[in-house]
């Protein structure tokens, strides 16, 4: 039990200031309530999530000077709207979003242009809330590669050209909007896409099905997606990018072995640095020790 408790209080220590309730019965203080700053947990002594009684929300009650997210805390411990603190908590759109979201249960008007200028609220607004397309927004959204391209994927469903040139300076995203949204080439992004050898391989067999090119360079420099684009995209060996893939002991076997189907003297130096694949390539090969 001493363990369980030290562990316990490390762990609500690790998320903020621990306030603890204290009721004195028969002249000794008796711990009745345990809650953390943000009020995202309410315990009793038995650690036990509870709501607390009229009193209780009383005396834990925060001010109004307090930060929006400790108020929204509030309000979703108890429940309950807080007129008062509205005004306050529209000013930041993510404790606005939350209060939409958990506390209003609808959409939020006079929080809307807030909310709007964050692309991840804006996002989550248009997606939990309003449940549709949200056009104010989407100036703001269309403004971030990873959040434009999430408003596509779950709230458009379908190409947004307008964020286009955004969504093709992330590689990654420009990636992903080409295999899942376009379900073609993405001209307009392949040279961001070329300098990640990650997804420019993927890029390659998913989408051009065929050789990048452009991104050829990037991907040689990196031994695991060379070894991999040599293997699925180009389907033969590799020269220009064998002395890359030899600086590492793995892919240069699994080079060998999968590619070239042969010994490779020039990487065994190389090979023979790890015991594992050292050993896998010899009895591969039938070299002898």
């Amino acid at each position: 039990m001493v363990y369980k408790q030290t562990r316990d209080s490390k762990k609500y220590l690790e998320r903020g200031p621990l306030y603890i309730i204290f009721k004195k019965l028969d002249g000794k203080l008796e711990k009745l309530y345990q809650y953390t700053h943000n009020y995202s947990r309410f315990m009793d002594i038995l650690d036990r999530s509870i709501r607390p009684d009229e009193e209780i929300q009383q005396l834990i009650k925060p001010p109004l000077s307090s930060e929006p997210v400790i108020l929204v805390g509030f309000c979703v411990l108890i429940d309950s709207r807080w007129l008062e603190a509205e005004s306050i908590i529209a000013k930041d759109p993510i404790s606005a979003y939350y209060y939409a979201l958990d506390i209003l249960e609808r959409p939020w008007p006079e929080a809307e242009p807030i909310i709007a200028k964050n692309p991840k609220c804006a996002h989550h607004y248009a997606m939990y809330v309003l449940k549709r397309s949200w056009p104010e927004a989407e100036p703001y959204i269309a403004q971030n590669p990873f959040w434009a391209y999430h408003y596509i994927s779950d709230v458009l469903k379908r190409p947004w050209p307008e964020a286009e040139p955004t969504i093709a300076q992330n590689p990654e995203c420009a990636y992903h909007y080409a295999q899942n949204i376009l379900k073609e080439r993405f001209s307009e992004a392949e040279s961001t896409i070329a300098q990640d050898a990650y997804f420019a391989y993927h890029y390659a067999k998913d989408i051009l099905k065929g050789r990048f090119h452009e991104a050829e360079p990037y991907i040689a420099k990196d031994p695991e997606w060379a070894y991999y684009y040599a293997q699925d995209v180009l389907k033969r060996p590799w020269p220009e990018a064998e002395p890359y893939i030899a600086k590492d002991p793995e892919w240069a076997y699994y080079y060998a072995q999968d590619v070239l189907k042969r010994p490779w003297p020039e990487a065994e130096p190389t090979i023979a640095k790890d015991l594992k694949c050292w050993t896998q390539y010899k009895q591969r090969f039938n070299i002898e020790n």
